[in-house]
C-alpha cells in the first residue's frame, strides 16, 4: 500500500501486527513508523535493532516471551539489509499470536525481484506493507514542513516554506533539519530569514550553475562561489557536468521512446511529478546534435585539466565552458 491507503487504515484504528516500511522518502516512512507505534499505546516493552544489532534469536525470543507488566512488545529492525525470508515469516507469525507489535524499516529499496516480501506480509494477519513516495508537488511537501514547523512553535510564512524548499532541492528530511535555526526568531520567519540563513543544497548549486551555462549566462561569479566551497575542484565540477548532460539525455530519450516521463527507469529513483517533467522540458530543448558537441567539450576538458601542467585549472575549465556556450 501506499501513504494514503496507510492513513485510511490508521483511521480506521484496524489492529496492526506487523509493518514493513521503506521507500524513496525516508522523512514520510520516518514520520509513519512514529504514528504506528504511537497507536500502539503508552505502555510498550520495545527493543529496537539497528543496522548489525539484528539477531533473529533474540528478535524471536523478544516477541514470544510474556511481557513482565503486560505491556505490548514492539520489536523495530531499522537496516538497509534485507531480512532472510525464513527469518521474516517466523517474525510475522510470532507477532500475530502474541501481544506484540512487528515494525521493519528497510532503508534500501524493493524491487521486482523481491515481490516474495510482498507476499509474506500480505500473506500475515494484520500485517502493512507500505512503500513511500516523495511528494509530487511543492504544496504537498511545504504542508509536512508547516506541520513540523508548528510542533517546534515556529511562525515561516508560506512563501519561506517554499524557499527552504527549494533550497534543499526538495528534500523534506534537510529541510526539517533547518527548522532548528530559527527557533529563536520570535516573529514569522521571512523568505528573506530563509535566504539569509539557509545554504542551497550542493546539487542544487550545481544543478543552477550547470542551467547557467546551457542558458549561455554569465556563470564566473557561480563558478567561483563552488570553487570557493573547496568542496569540489574543476575536475569534479567537469564530471559531474557530464552526468547531468547524460541524464537529461537520457530524459529525451525517454520522451522521444515513449511519450512520457518515469523518472525511476530514467533516472533509478523517483522524483516529483513536477521536477521529472521541468527536467523533460529541459532535455528536449537541448537538441540531440548539442549534446554530442557538448559532451565532447567536457570530454577535452577533464583530459586538458588532468594532464595540463598550467596551475591555473580555473581558467583552463573558463575557456572549455565558453567555448561549450559558443557550440550552442
Amino acid at each position: 500500500m501506499d501513504k494514503r491507503e496507510l492513513d485510511l487504515h490508521l483511521k480506521s484504528n484496524k489492529p496492526i501486527k506487523s509493518a514493513m516500511l521503506f521507500g524513496a522518502c525516508d522523512y514520510l516512512a520516518d514520520l509513519y513508523l512514529e504514528k504506528i507505534i504511537g497507536a500502539a499505546g503508552k505502555e510498550c516493552d520495545i527493543l529496537k535493532m539497528y543496522f548489525d544489532e539484528y539477531s533473529f534469536a533474540d528478535a524471536k525470543n523478544f516477541l514470544s516471551q510474556n511481557s513482565l507488566f503486560g505491556d505490548k512488545l514492539i520489536l523495530l529492525i531499522k537496516s538497509d539489509k534485507k531480512i532472510p525470508k525464513n527469518d521474516l515469516k517466523e517474525l510475522l507469525s510470532i507477532a500475530d499470536k502474541n501481544d506484540a507489535l512487528f515494525v521493519f524499516r528497510f532503508l534500501g529499496d524493493m524491487t521486482s525481484k523481491d515481490k516474495d516480501y510482498y507476499e509474506l506480509f500480505s500473506a500475515a494477519n494484520n500485517a502493512l506493507f507500505v512503500r513511500f513516495f516523495n511528494p509530487n508537488s511543492i504544496q504537498e511537501a511545504a504542508a509536512y514542513l508547516k506541520m513540523e514547523a508548528i510542533q517546534k512553535n515556529i511562525n515561516i510564512a508560506p512563501d519561506a516554506l517554499d524557499e527552504l524548499l527549494s533550497l534543499k532541492n526538495m528534500d523534506l528530511e534537510a529541510a526539517v533539519k533547518e527548522l532548528e535555526k530559527f527557533l529563536t526568531i520570535t516573529s514569522e520567519v521571512t523568505k528573506r530569514d530563509v535566504k539569509a540563513l539557509v545554504e542551497e543544497s550542493d546539487d542544487m548549486v550545481l544543478e543552477k550553475f550547470f542551467e547557467a551555462v546551457l542558458e549561455k549566462k554569465d556563470f564566473y561569479k557561480q563558478l567561483f562561489r563552488i570553487l570557493e566551497k573547496a568542496e569540489f575542484d574543476e575536475v569534479r565540477i567537469v564530471l559531474f557536468f557530464e552526468y547531468y548532460l547524460q541524464e537529461l539525455f537520457l530524459f529525451l530519450l525517454y520522451s522521444k521512446a515513449y511519450g512520457a516521463i518515469d523518472a525511476r527507469k530514467i533516472t533509478g529513483k523517483p522524483l516529483p511529478d513536477f521536477v521529472a517533467k521541468a527536467k523533460a522540458a529541459k532535455a528536449i530543448k537541448i537538441g540531440y546534435k548539442n549534446y554530442v558537441k557538448m559532451l565532447e567539450i567536457l570530454l577535452e576538458a577533464d583530459l586538458s585539466l588532468k594532464l595540463s601542467k598550467n596551475s591555473d585549472k580555473k581558467a583552463i575549465l573558463i575557456h572549455y565552458l565558453i567555448k561549450l556556450q559558443n557550440n550552442l
